[in-house]
Order: C-alpha cells, then structure tokens, then sequence
C-alpha cells in the first residue's frame, strides 16, 4: 500500500482538508505527516472505513505501535475494569 497524505484521505471521505484536520483532532495519537498503511488502518478504525476504501485489503496491516497497547480502544477510550 502507498504512503497517503491527508489531503487524499479527505478525498476519500469527500470532505475538505480542514474538516478533516478537525476529526483527525479527537483521534489521541500524534498522526505523522505522511501517513503509511499501519496510520492509515488507525484512522480508518476511528473514523470507519470510507466506501472507496477495502477494509479487507488492511487484514495484515498491524497497527502503529503508538496505538498498539492493549489500554487502546478506537476513539481513545479505556477499558472499564
């Protein structure tokens, strides 16, 4: 999978650049300019899969470690105990 900006993940979505910066907002984790598949599959995660995108087609992506720790829920939230 190629390297995606945010521009083409807003296209994606069909919204414009700055109403994505504003979602991208809520996800707790330091997004990195260039985003790569394993960026990609965790904005996906918390904004839900667009209709041009595969979800199958990120199965064997594993997430960034950033985001990997078993405390981590989509949408930062954290397991009730």
């Amino acid at each position: 999978m190629l390297p995606k900006n945010r521009s083409t993940l807003a296209a994606e979505y069909g919204i414009s650049r700055k109403t994505f910066a504003k979602l991208l907002k809520a996800i707790p984790h330091p997004l990195p300019h260039t985003l790569t598949a394993p960026w990609q599959k965790l904005i996906y995660r918390e904004l839900g899969y667009p209709g041009t995108v595969d979800p199958t087609a990120y199965n064997d992506v594993r997430l960034p470690y950033a985001a990997s720790t078993d405390n981590y829920l989509p949408s930062g939230k954290v397991p009730q105990t």
